[in-house]
């Protein structure tokens, strides 16, 4: 099942703008008092339709045999770093640990390596939120970016710094996936 999301309008003119603004006085007028009641009727029946696919996901997650649903499958990296990534902090935080590089402090430098590369996939890599995403890049690089921003966000050096990272930590992972115990 298909989530449609509406896109906003682009103008190209300012008649395009009155336009489409005309329209929507014409649609207000049509309806008179009532038009915040259809509003508000069709936001309802937009959040009963979401809800009708959030049920669909919960049961799929529920009966299929992989136990993932529509929505899991679309985007697998993300949904297995949000199931990876507390597990990692939580890890991380326990005071024994099997250290394979033989220093604690070297292994503990390679732990938040790791947890910074899933970190980055969640909240900078794939989450809509542009100002998450800048908090999360500002957090970790500390100086602002002129070109960190939602329209620049390739230019940006954090970006591309970040993205390097990011990568050396999903190796290290991989290097270190049988080192994940403690005593």
């Amino acid at each position: 099942m298909e989530l449609i999301v509406k896109e906003p309008p682009v103008f190209n003119s300012l008649e395009e703008l009155k336009s489409y603004f005309n329209k929507e006085i014409a649609e207000e007028e049509k309806w008179g008092i009532f038009y915040p009641f259809i509003f508000k009727l069709e936001l309802f029946i937009s959040r009963i339709k979401m809800l009708k696919i959030k049920i669909i996901w919960a049961f799929q997650r529920i009966i299929r045999k992989h136990h993932a649903s529509d929505i899991d499958l679309n985007r697998l990296d993300l949904h297995i770093s949000k199931m990876i990534l507390p597990k990692l902090v939580e890890f991380r935080n326990q005071s024994l640990h099997f250290s394979p590089t033989g220093k604690i402090e070297t292994w503990l430098k390679i732990l938040d390596e790791i947890i910074f590369a899933f970190k980055w996939n969640i909240y900078a890599n794939w989450e809509k939120n542009p100002k998450k995403e800048r908090d999360f890049y500002l957090r970790y690089f500390g100086n602002d970016d002129p070109n960190l921003d939602y329209w620049n966000y390739y230019d940006s050096e954090i970006v591309k710094k970040a993205e390097i990272r990011a990568q050396k930590g999903f190796e290290l992972f991989g290097k270190y996936f049988t080192c994940l115990w403690n005593y």
